[in-house]
C-alpha cells in the first residue's frame, strides 16, 4: 500500500502542473519525437518564455503534417526558423508581429558582398522568407485551404532577396 501512496503523491505533484503546460509538452513531444534532441530542447526552453508562441508553432507543424506530410528534415528547418525568428524578436507574440519586425529579421540575415561573395545569405533570406510567408498565411487563415490563404499584412510586400541590389554597392 505504501507504493500506492507514493504514486498518489507523485500523481498529485503531476496534477500541480498546469493542464496547458502538460498539453504543450505533449505537443512538443509529438512533433519532435523523431528530431534531434536540440529541436525539442529549443521549443521546451522557448515554452518557458512564450508558451502561446510555442503552441502556435506546434499547431503549424501539425497542420503541415496533415496537409502535405512534411519530411522530418523539413520540419526541423521550419522549427529552427521560427525559433530563431522569435528569439530575434525577443519572444514577441506572433499576433503582434509587424511587417517591420519581419523586415528587420530578414535584413539581419544579409551579409555584405565582401563577406558573402557567393551570396549564401541571400539563400538564407529567401528560404526563411518562404517559411515565414507560409506560416503567417496559415496563422491568419487557418480555415482556408493552402491555395486560398491570403497574405497577412505583416508579409505583404516582403519580396525575395536578390543577388544584385543597390545596398551591396555601398
Amino acid at each position: 500500500m505504501g507504493g500506492g501512496r507514493s504514486t498518489m503523491t507523485l500523481g498529485s505533484d503531476f496534477k500541480k502542473m498546469d493542464n496547458k503546460t502538460i498539453a504543450l509538452k505533449e505537443k512538443i513531444h509529438l512533433i519532435t519525437k523523431y528530431q534531434k534532441p536540440y529541436i525539442a530542447n529549443s521549443l521546451t526552453i522557448m515554452a518557458q518564455k512564450s508558451p502561446s508562441n510555442v503552441k502556435i508553432i506546434c499547431d503549424y507543424i501539425f497542420a503541415e503534417q496533415n496537409e502535405i506530410n512534411i519530411k522530418e528534415s523539413t520540419k526541423e528547418g521550419k522549427i529552427k526558423c521560427l525559433v530563431r525568428f522569435l528569439t530575434y524578436l525577443r519572444y514577441k507574440s506572433f499576433e503582434n508581429i509587424s511587417k517591420q519586425d519581419v523586415l528587420d529579421y530578414l535584413t539581419s540575415l544579409k551579409k555584405p558582398e565582401a563577406l558573402d561573395p557567393e551570396h549564401k545569405s541571400i539563400g538564407t533570406y529567401n528560404s526563411r522568407q518562404m517559411i515565414l510567408l507560409k506560416f503567417f498565411r496559415l496563422l491568419y487563415n487557418p480555415n482556408e485551404s493552402a491555395t486560398r490563404r491570403l497574405t497577412p499584412d505583416c508579409m505583404i510586400g516582403i519580396k525575395f532577396g536578390s543577388q544584385t541590389t543597390g545596398s551591396n554597392n555601398k
